[in-house]
């Protein structure tokens, strides 16, 4: 990447950190130098954004002024395939007409960005979180229910049911296993309580990993579970 394109866009970053930033993903030499970039404004915030072979790096221009260092994050697309997440797909930018627009490397599209969309280019994207394991002294609990709280009612003409799904890892995350969907509540039923009961037994390695990809709102605020030990003794 050009020294004189960084440091005249994002003043105090220099191309030697850009460098550095590709170094960390393992990028060759000439991912580096057909690296894309663009920049663009939202809601008082500055981005930076650089990909470089399969890596995508954003550097966060606002955010890097408040807290006195340079905060970069990294990217993905939010559709999988086999090999898990992909690149992501935005890779040249520009305002015009009020928006800001992308273009995919897919398919050519011209998308824009914005929170108010849930898809990418059309696709329906998968949003998730992993707990960490039920670590408990070396014992395992037994699950009487898990309630997840979040944003619920949140169904629309397009997804009028929306669903939330569960399922577990015993592996360390490697594999997922017996997936539960349970409904996040029609449009207006807020009081819609998300519970998945009777889980049994789970031992001390168990991840749970909530995911969805209905394009609708996707807010958790937090998670419970009614259980009691099982002693291994």
């Amino acid at each position: 990447m050009p020294k004189y394109y960084v440091e005249r866009h994002l003043p105090g970053i220099t191309s030697d950190q850009l460098t550095a930033a590709a170094g960390r993903a393992k990028s060759t030499t000439a991912q580096i130098t057909n690296a894309r970039a663009f920049t663009y404004a939202e809601n008082g915030n500055y981005f930076a954004v650089f990909t470089i072979g399969v890596n995508t790096f954003v550097y966060d221009a606002t955010t890097s002024a408040l807290s006195g260092k340079h905060e970069w994050h990294e990217r993905q697309t939010g559709i999988t395939d086999s090999n898990g997440f992909q690149v992501w797909r935005a890779i040249h930018g520009v305002k015009a007409f009020g928006k800001i627009l992308v273009g995919d490397d897919r398919s050519g599209k011209i998308g824009e960005l914005t929170f108010d969309v849930k898809t990418e280019y059309d696709d329906k994207v998968e949003r998730f979180f992993t707990t960490k394991p039920f670590i408990n002294n070396g014992d395992s609990i037994f699950s009487h229910e898990i309630e997840l709280l979040m944003q619920t009612g949140v169904g629309d003409a397009t997804t009028p049911n929306p669903q939330i799904r569960l399922d577990y890892s015993d592996n360390e995350g490697r594999t997922f296993v017996s997936e539960i969907s349970k409904p996040m509540g029609r449009v207006g039923e807020f009081n819609t309580r998300i519970r998945w009961s009777r889980l049994g037994r789970i031992p001390n390695n168990r991840m749970l990993r909530f995911k969805m990809t209905d394009p609708v709102e996707y807010n958790v605020y937090s998670l419970f579970v009614n259980a009691e030990v099982v002693s291994s003794g």
